[in-house]
């Protein structure tokens, strides 16, 4: 399980995090939409979010309620569930801190790693416990619709024990147009339950943009650099609109884990 949000920005609002002083604007208030609710006994919870669930890292909120009162402390632990048939795994998560907003909202983070389909479906159980309560209550929102992306891509590793995958996404905060792009890459490991997804934290990632049409690359790129809980934050600047790679490489020490890419088309 990953380590709760604990008061850390959460990296996709950072859209000019490499920037500094006044040219580092304002946070703008989201516009959140209700993608379900449950509600057990006298605890009921609602699951926001700003846009629907896909494939890659998601921000996800929480309101909590108790007895048609809102729950502003409280514990919450979340266990996605991917089903399929005869099969069923986890995603990485990271579970929001234990004291709400000022707005009464619980923020976490779904990194759904495939998408739900007529035979396969992703459940979340959200574990919540009140503060001074002494018994948690279990809810789960059944059937999320997870729509499909070209974000995620897998590394095989040899550990010493057989080989182990790492999941890697790749996320920006608004579409890739002309010019700099921040992006965050996710990387995890799978548990040897496939529901725990630990955070890889010690990997350096280079970023390498070509243009195949035009033979070149561009300057005023950030390699990914670990920010916490498995998060890479980097840059990558897309100099003119066309058809362009992105390349990744992976390393863990001096060793070459591997590499993949992405296309786009700007």
């Amino acid at each position: 399980m990953m380590r709760r949000l604990t008061g850390m920005l959460f990296l996709l609002t950072a859209v000019a995090g490499f920037g500094c002083g006044e040219d580092t604007p304002t946070p703008q208030p989201l516009a959140l939409t209700k993608l379900s609710e449950v509600a057990s006994g006298p605890v009921a919870l609602e699951l926001w979010s700003p846009s629907s669930l896909s494939v890659g890292l998601n921000r996800v909120f929480y309101k909590v309620s108790q007895g048609g009162q809102p729950v502003t402390e409280a514990t919450l632990t979340q266990h996605p569930v991917m089903k399929m048939m005869g099969h069923q795994h986890g995603c990485p998560s990271v579970d929001p801190d234990t004291e709400a907003s000022a707005d009464g909202l619980f923020e976490g983070a779904l990194v759904f790693t495939m998408p739900s389909g007529d035979a396969e479906t992703w459940d979340l159980t959200v574990d919540v416990t009140p503060a001074g309560a002494t018994e948690k209550t279990s809810l789960t929102l059944v059937n999320l619709p997870v729509a499909d992306k070209d974000s995620r891509r897998t590394l095989s590793v040899d550990s010493g024990a057989g080989a182990r995958k790492l999941h890697f996404t790749l996320n920006f905060p608004k579409p890739p147009t002309t010019g700099a792009n921040e992006f965050v890459l996710t990387a995890h490991t799978t548990g040897p339950d496939m529901m725990t997804f630990p955070p890889v934290t010690d990997l350096s990632i280079t970023a390498t943009p070509e243009m195949p049409s035009m033979g070149h690359g561009s300057s005023g790129n950030v390699d990914p650099i670990h920010q916490g809980q498995g998060f890479y934050k980097g840059q990558v600047n897309f100099s003119m609109a066309g058809d362009w790679v992105l390349r990744f490489r992976v390393a863990r020490g001096e060793e070459t884990l591997g590499t993949f890419e992405y296309a786009f088309d700007i």
